[in-house]
């Protein structure tokens, strides 16, 4: 157990530099990066509070955030240039990279629905009732979601989606005829097209611009850890490149 706890106080400081360093902000790190550089694993945010971490230029509601500010399932948050938010709603935590915009939608107090209107964003889902319905939009795809970690990304042509691990229902919201279902263990990747190429519109995609730390972050404030094993002597798990 000790061992675990130590490689996951190192993984989420490697994690942390990478957010950081994606941002262009390593010189400015607020009093809660500073203590997971020192090695400390983050625990569950307390009661009332939605917001881990931020840096640079952040919108939520269409005011100014800060540490305080409490993000509801129904939420709207932007980010600027060189700018960030860790959050947490209910049991569900994100990371929203720079220029980013992202709508919550939901019923009663979990969110049901998130809208990537565009940017890039990380995501963990807990576990709903069987009959709970999750899904994200990013204008060209639209994806079923059942307690998955996710990273999507949202461009004028193309939606990159990777399936970090559990169950996910991928759909071209232009003709939603074209479906895939993707189960996956361990990074599963796909784009979806606004153009098909060869008559498809759902295509292999590499993996890009997320790491395996990053998810273990974002469990660790609802309190859970990936599915996968980041013990494994051979681990070669991917790493974000700049």
């Amino acid at each position: 157990m000790d061992n675990r706890r130590q490689f996951l106080q190192r993984s989420l400081q490697l994690s942390l530099w990478s957010i950081l360093a994606g941002a262009g902000t390593t010189a400015l790190l607020g009093s809660r990066a500073q203590a997971q550089l020192l090695g400390r694993v983050p625990d569950g945010l307390p009661p009332g509070q939605s917001v881990y971490e931020l840096q640079g230029e952040v919108m939520v509601d269409g005011q100014r955030a800060d540490m305080t500010t409490l993000i509801t399932p129904d939420s709207l948050i932007r980010t600027g240039s060189n700018s960030y938010i860790i959050f947490v709603v209910g049991r569900d935590a994100y990371i929203l990279r720079e220029n980013s915009e992202l709508q919550l939608e939901s019923e009663g107090l979990l969110a049901t629905g998130l809208r990537l209107l565009t940017g890039k964003v990380l995501s963990v889902f807990g576990e709903r009732e069987p009959e709970a319905r999750l899904q994200m939009n990013t204008g060209i795809a639209t994806i079923g979601i059942r307690g998955t970690g996710l990273y999507a990304e949202a461009h004028d042509d193309r939606s990159y989606v990777c399936t970090c691990y559990g169950l996910t229902e991928l759909a071209a919201a232009a003709h939603p005829e074209q479906t895939e279902r993707v189960a996956a263990r361990y990074h599963e990747s796909r784009y979806v097209l606004r153009e098909p190429e060869n008559g498809q519109l759902i295509v292999q995609a590499p993996f890009i611009n997320h790491t395996d730390e990053e998810l273990a972050l974002i469990e660790s404030l609802v309190g859970r850890q990936p599915p996968f094993n980041l013990m494994r002597q051979d681990y070669q798990g991917p790493r974000r490149r700049y």
